[in-house]
């Protein structure tokens, strides 16, 4: 009896490993070891790879997001410049279109050469009226041998000469006495060179006027815009440019802008040309 109480008063066996107790009521547990040193620089460095990995990843796609972009832009200004250009040659093929006329240019039916100035219209006249003066002065003394003053011989001397001198005074043998034109040719020259001059400019201005067109050609030649010009300009485009030329001043001053315009026109001309050049190839 004492051996079996002695027995039951008897600690129960260790497991071997401190703060375990094991026995049939309790459960068996497994401690796991803390993580070593080694392992946890391990799972630091991978982790830091695919940090980077994931951040070279996305400038990679950055790179290419800003890499299409740079190539849309691109693409859309190629398409832009292309437009505009085709826009810009079609505006050349119009001008040249519509200022084709300035090749037609007589500068010798504008230039009005042999027109008459004021002083040879002045002393003509005043050559005229000498004859004139003297035709009266011997009229006067036909009259006075009509009255008995004179006898009437004299008189009709008189009659005779007051009528050759009136004629000399209007008709073409004044030039061959005096030689110098006589007023009338003069005037008649006048009127057959301006005559000339205008019907060319009406050759040139039909059609809605050649002039205001050619305003255009500023852009390869900055001599059309300038202030002379415009009121020739406006009045082209009013289609009243024909009526309002009547001597050689404006005529000269027509011819002057015409010429502006004909350089223009070749600068145009070989503008258009290279540009169809380049579209060709």
């Amino acid at each position: 009896m004492s051996e079996i109480s002695s027995i039951g008063n008897q600690p129960p066996p260790s497991s071997g490993k401190p703060g375990l107790a094991s026995g049939p009521g309790t459960p068996h547990v497994r401690q796991t070891a803390p993580p070593s040193a080694e392992s946890s620089d391990a799972a630091k460095a991978l982790n830091r790879r695919k940090v980077i990995d994931r951040r070279a990843g996305n400038s990679d796609a950055t790179e290419i997001d800003e890499r299409r972009q740079t190539e849309r832009r691109q693409a859309l200004a190629g398409t832009d410049s292309e437009e505009a250009a085709q826009h810009e040659h079609a505006k050349q093929r119009r001008l040249l279109a519509s200022c084709e006329k300035v090749n037609l240019l007589m500068y010798s039916a504008l230039t009005l050469e042999g027109y008459p100035d004021d002083w040879e219209l002045d002393q003509a006249r005043k050559t005229r009226d000498l004859f004139l003066l003297a035709s009266c002065v011997v009229a006067l003394g036909f009259i006075l041998g009509v009255g008995g003053f004179f006898h009437a011989i004299v008189a009709g001397l008189c009659a005779g000469l007051s009528a050759i001198l009136a004629f000399i005074a209007f008709s073409p043998l004044q030039a061959i006495i005096t030689q110098n034109p006589s007023y009338i040719e003069l005037v008649a020259k006048r009127r057959a060179l301006v005559n000339q001059a205008l019907a060319h400019t009406k050759m040139l201005e039909e059609g809605g006027g050649l002039a205001w067109r050619c305003e255009g050609l500023g852009e390869y030649n900055r001599h059309i815009y300038a202030q002379q010009y415009a009121a020739l300009i406006r009045l082209s485009k009013a289609g009243q440019l024909t009526s309002a030329l009547s001597n050689k001043r404006h005529f000269r001053l027509y011819l002057q802008f015409l010429i502006e315009a004909q350089k223009a026109y070749k600068l145009l001309q070989k503008s258009y040309l290279s540009h169809q050049s380049l579209i060709d190839t």
